[in-house]
């Protein structure tokens, strides 16, 4: 098992509690304690007050540490925050996921992570703790587009009968614009994606 010290903007479940993990007053508190810290809340601005409020995540930090965001937010904004963390002489990894509840507790999410490489194989014991489909995507930023990629696939495939034939062969479809090869990947009850960055260290497809 792994030791947690978590905090949330609510209230801890009990849960959590009684099954050992340590309850925090502020994500200060967690940053403080943990060598990795994994934040998941709904949108951008929340990411930046839990990040870099007064007794927020960035607080805490001290060099060698690792951020991950496994929030749907804002590339733009994941690259920011990724130069603000690394700044702090610490790693930053985005990695949304796709799955839902059921993934979630069931540790079947498709994670797709991007940040430093290092970075993210250190992180991939937890990761797999958490999912089943985890991808490396490339430089920060590159795990949020993967997962917007995800989310025009699964709103298009309803209507492209074509599209819903290549994902369930696992055709590859490239992303030209922002320079990301992604893959789908059939799932039992989701289309998922994942990618791996078109940058010349590996084959564009």
């Amino acid at each position: 098992g792994h030791t947690l010290f978590v905090h949330s903007r609510s209230s801890v479940p009990e849960g959590l509690i009684a099954a050992g993990a340590t309850a925090c007053a502020s994500g200060q508190a967690v940053a403080q304690q943990a060598d990795i810290v994994f934040i998941m809340v709904p949108d951008t601005p929340h990411v930046a007050d839990v990040l870099f409020s007064a007794n927020g995540v960035g607080a805490g930090l001290s060099a060698g540490k690792t951020v991950v965001d496994m929030s749907s937010i804002s590339p733009i904004e994941t690259k920011v925050f990724a130069t603000k963390i690394n700044a702090l002489g610490c790693d930053y990894l985005d990695a949304p996921v796709s799955g839902g509840d059921t993934g979630a507790r069931n540790g079947t999410l498709t994670i797709m992570a991007g940040g430093d490489r290092a970075a993210f194989d250190q992180c991939m014991p937890l990761f797999e703790a958490m999912g089943k489909v985890i991808r490396y995507t490339g430089a920060a930023g590159t795990g949020q587009h993967t997962k917007m990629a995800n989310q025009i696939a699964i709103a298009a495939c309803p209507y492209f009968p074509a599209l819903r034939a290549a994902a369930s062969s696992a055709t590859r479809l490239t992303s030209l614009r922002r320079g990301i090869a992604v893959m789908l990947i059939p799932a039992p009850t989701a289309l998922t994606a994942s990618a791996h960055a078109a940058d010349g260290t590996s084959e564009p497809r």
